[in-house]
């Protein structure tokens, strides 16, 4: 829905799906090499702690409805890191509206968002939390890239 405009259908086609995560995996690349050269030493240590917890309640819990929330809350912030790390609020706005293009794409496929594929992302996040723990910017990024093609591939199939 859009103020003045009114309701506007719309259903995501693959320049879309293409064009969105291009823009998602240019921000996120080089926010994680500013991330890399720079983060708080502390991050390391709280996001494999929260990716660990995230993990054991997704297995345990086993409902979608139930860790939503709480999944969503530790994917911002992971991912919102790279994003900060450029103090930008243009590219924050813009990847902000990201993230909702995001959502509609999930809204699309319902089985995107499983038991399985929860925690094969967060331990795609852990590969990316060891290579910085590493100081490997190189290592991170290609672990991010996968990370992207495997939610590419989650979200679509």
């Amino acid at each position: 829905m859009r103020r003045r405009v009114g309701i506007t259908i719309f259903y995501p086609d693959v320049r879309f799906v293409r064009e969105t995560f291009q823009l998602r995996g240019l921000l996120e690349r080089e926010g994680l090499r500013r991330f890399a050269r720079r983060h708080p030493p502390e991050w390391i240590a709280e996001m494999r702690a929260a990716h660990e917890d995230i993990i054991a309640y997704v297995e345990k819990v086993h409902d979608e409805g139930t860790y939503r929330a709480p999944v969503r809350t530790l994917e911002f912030k992971f991912h919102g890191s790279f994003i900060g790390a450029y103090d930008n609020e243009e590219i924050s706005a813009i990847y902000a509206r990201l993230q909702r293009k995001m959502y509609l794409l999930r809204l699309l496929n319902a089985e995107s968002v499983s038991t399985a594929s929860t925690v094969q992302a967060m331990r795609e996040h852990l590969a990316i939390i060891e290579a910085l723990e590493q100081k490997n910017a190189d290592s991170a990024v290609d672990g991010l890239d996968r990370h992207m093609r495997g939610v590419i591939h989650r979200t679509l199939d």
